[in-house]
């Protein structure tokens, strides 16, 4: 049988490697990638090292018996955007949606098994010619994030459509099923009237996760908490700094990823918060290493740098929207259900002031968890999908 498989995200070797055992003769639209000595070349460059990093991130790691093709120029325009002060518009998703779902639309003619990304299939499934759609959905449903929050102390935040909505809406009336990462996101679409049993979940995975250990001659600082992510309202950066700032000294807030000038403006003058940004992976799993608490009052579907976190040792708190969740130890991670600031805080504090044996084993047990979670059950839960296709 014919597949095709669409993505204009990094971790697709598990969905290739599925199939392939499958026994589908595969086409990949994927990222454009590149020469894997690219970044090793950009690094020794004047301001080359960000550069390296985004460059490293964007190479494809090949499958083997699986055609490749370019998702085209879009995908880098779309991800420098997003991390740029400026930020992604509207305006500029929406074109470079419909430009990638053009691109893939060329490969789609005559596919049995058509499964992409949420945005890329709509200009396929007009052809009308695929025997069966797959849509993966890498958040939770779109009406989630159409939602109003109530922000801690001024956080930049305004309510607003989703500006792919109309593509969303196209895909889930035509598609066959719904793939999704967790219950969680299983559960947002149910709400909006899904049927349950038109979603699969297959939770996604670190290939080898690392073991990142403190800094030589340092310890973890019990009081260091850790946030990774888009820095928005539904990622829930305002409630981790509302909940470090309510703490007060020792505590102290790391935050890295990308964020606009408005959120960058608000972080800008808190004692308690250090704002990376975009930081490379060597940075990154520094900032694993040295701090204590990881947080993610965020509401999405899996939650990768969560699962990162649990992988280097950090004690992990979640809310209840983080998918995660789902994957890690009950008697490690602490689910905490809402935005109250108050509720974290007291979480946070907790976890900070646990003797050093719990905190040792739910370190443990973590690391254990993540390990687990790894590319063979990620393949074996899609290839359980692909065997229930009736073709």
């Amino acid at each position: 049988m014919k597949a095709v498989y669409a993505s204009n995200v990094g971790i697709i070797e598990h969905v290739l490697r599925a199939m392939r055992n499958c026994g589908f003769d595969v086409t990949a639209v994927v990222r454009p990638g590149g020469p894997a000595i690219l970044p090793n070349v950009l690094r020794h460059m004047p301001f080359g090292r960000n550069v390296a990093g985004f460059a490293e991130r964007r190479i494809v790691k090949p499958v083997p018996e699986i055609a490749y093709a370019s998702i085209g120029p879009s995908d880098y325009l779309v991800a420098l955007m997003a991390r740029s002060p400026l930020g992604l518009t509207p305006v500029h998703a929406r074109l470079a949606t419909k430009a990638m779902s053009k691109r893939v639309a060329k490969h789609t003619p005559g596919a049995d098994i058509f499964q992409f990304v949420q945005g890329l299939g709509h200009a396929g499934l007009r052809h009308g010619m695929i025997k069966y759609a797959i849509c993966e959905c890498r958040t939770l449903h779109y009406k989630e994030f159409e939602t109003d929050l109530e922000v801690y102390n001024g956080f930049p935040f305004e309510p607003a459509l989703h500006p792919t909505r109309d593509i969303a809406e196209e895909e889930y009336e035509q598609i066959d099923r719904i793939v999704v990462y967790s219950e969680v996101a299983a559960n947002s679409f149910v709400r909006r009237g899904v049927s349950r049993s038109k979603i699969h979940v297959a939770p996604l995975f670190i290939a080898a996760p690392n073991v990142v250990k403190p800094i030589l001659g340092k310890e973890r600082d019990p009081y260091h908490v850790l946030f990774v992510g888009r820095g928005d309202a539904f990622k829930g950066l305002d409630v981790a700094v509302g909940a470090v700032e309510q703490l007060g000294s020792p505590f102290r807030l790391s935050v890295a990823g990308s964020a606009s000038n408005r959120v960058r403006n608000w972080l800008s003058g808190r004692d308690a918060v250090y704002y990376a940004g975009v930081v490379d992976r060597a940075s990154l799993d520094r900032l694993y290493g040295e701090a204590s608490i990881f947080v993610a009052p965020s509401m999405e579907s899996f939650g990768l740098a969560a699962l990162e976190a649990a992988g280097a040792g950090m004690l992990v708190l979640c809310r209840e929207t983080t998918g995660i969740h789902e994957h890690l130890s009950s008697s490690a991670t602490t689910v905490v259900v809402g935005r109250k600031i108050d509720d974290w805080a007291s979480a946070i504090e907790c976890l900070a002031t646990d003797d050093l044996s719990t905190v040792l084993a739910k370190r443990e047990c973590n690391q254990r968890a993540a390990r687990e979670l790894d590319l063979t059950e990620s393949v074996s839960s899609l290839e359980l999908l692909y065997t229930e296709i009736p073709l």
